[in-house]
């Protein structure tokens, strides 16, 4: 499967971001998804210059929206620009959200049939009562044979049709995890523009992350006072925000018997929204030593950790992103990270 891409001009009233501080730990290019022609690019990523320019997205149906397909190609032109004007390398990046739960959105994906209408596919929803289970541990199931079927079997004609079927059969298979799938497909796809996909839930990004989770679980209570303050604010403007904000709720998901549940904060410890699990921090650190791929960053923080990690620069986001990244200041300001500016 390969893209044709037609650039168009970045309009000069953009704005641009600043350099910063370049350099990628190399423990993370195990993260780095592996895909034909992005080996070179991911060689890049060990400059001690280098730099990045990010985006993202929670795993979708082959591939998920088309926004997803645009977002990374927006960052690979925005990347090539910087490059070109610091005279230093400049690449783009793929975040896999891999922790996120929302399978409903997950499961589904809608496109243009041979009749010129539009068709939707869909995996069995989760029981009502099933856990939340992030994306990177949901198996796509034998249901996904299916729905490739019915991809095939609507698709209208023409000399990309069957390449594109045998791309998305060789990733949506039954004994992989959405995640997976989403993220070889992607990455295969993206391969050709230069665009680095990397698994946020690897083993080595978990582990590198868990400092900052606790951290945040730390400063819990200013935190949490700070997006309140902010949330009056707002409110008095004639605003409402994009997600609840001074709730009492941390920033950090920890994954038990429910599936991906918030840490509330409870007295002098935390308690899991749904699963009613009281923890004391001393018990989360020890978590986040030996079982680090059970925490993970909601989505105020999760921002938050990209530019932590990444030698971001900038992130293209799309419109909902925009709407909560615009009351993510407070969470760099506490946590003391550098924020990437959103495009």
């Amino acid at each position: 499967m390969t893209l044709r891409l037609v650039s168009t001009p970045l309009p000069m009233e953009l704005r641009m971001p600043v350099p910063r501080q370049g350099g990628l730990d190399p423990a993370l290019l195990a993260a780095c998804i592996s895909a034909p022609r992005i080996g070179p690019t991911i060689e890049r990523l060990r400059d001690p210059s280098v730099l990045a320019v990010t985006t993202g997205q929670q795993p979708g149906l082959f591939t998920g929206p088309l926004y997803t397909i645009y977002k990374a190609l927006s960052a690979a032109a925005l990347a090539a620009e910087l490059e070109r004007r610091w005279q230093r390398p400049v690449v783009p990046i793929f975040w896999v959200a891999g922790d996120d739960h929302d399978f409903a959105e997950a499961s589904r994906a809608t496109w243009i049939a041979g009749d010129g209408g539009l068709m939707t596919g869909a995996l069995p929803p989760r029981p009502p009562d099933a856990p939340l289970t992030p994306m990177y541990r949901q198996p796509l199931g034998a249901a996904i044979e299916d729905v490739l079927r019915q991809l095939g079997e609507s698709l209208p004609a023409s000399e990309f049709r069957e390449a594109t079927l045998d791309w998305l059969r060789r990733y949506w298979v039954p004994d992989a995890t959405v995640a997976a799938a989403f993220a070889g497909s992607l990455a295969e796809l993206l391969a050709p523009a230069g665009i680095v996909c990397i698994e946020s839930s690897h083993p080595a990004v978990k582990r590198a992350t868990a400092p900052l989770l606790i951290r945040a679980l730390e400063q819990a209570g200013p935190l949490d006072a700070a997006l309140g303050a902010l949330a009056t604010g707002w409110r008095a403007a004639g605003h409402e925000p994009a997600v609840a904000l001074g709730d009492g709720a941390s920033l950090v998901m920890l994954e038990g018997p429910a599936g991906r549940d918030r840490l509330i904060v409870d007295g002098d410890g935390f308690a899991s929204r749904r699963g009613r699990e009281r923890l004391e921090l001393q018990e989360l650190r020890g978590i986040a030593a030996r079982e680090p791929e059970r925490l993970s960053p909601n989505v105020l923080l999760r921002p938050v950790v990209e530019s932590a990690l990444l030698p971001t620069v900038a992130y293209v986001a799309g419109p909902g992103e925009m709407a909560y990244l615009e009351l993510t200041s407070p969470v760099y300001d506490e946590l003391g990270v550098a924020r990437q500016l959103p495009v």
